[in-house]
């Protein structure tokens, strides 16, 4: 979760997706990871499909082709 003035405070039109997404002023990325050393290590993704320019791509298909 990260949190910041620059951040949007929802999805436009969206309210169930912002609710889902956006949590007291925080943003749920959807990264997994943990702090060591007050450095944050990131271990992967809660789902494996990210989503670009309104077109959605499973993680996997991404990485055998990079």
């Amino acid at each position: 979760m990260v949190r910041g003035p620059q951040l949007a405070r929802g999805y436009h039109g969206l309210p169930g997706v912002s609710a889902e997404t956006f949590a007291d002023g925080w943003l749920r990325t959807g990264d997994l990871g943990f702090l060591r050393d007050g450095r944050l290590c990131v271990t992967g993704r809660h789902k494996d499909v990210l989503f670009l320019n309104g077109r959605t791509f499973h993680a996997p298909d991404m990485e055998g082709v990079a």
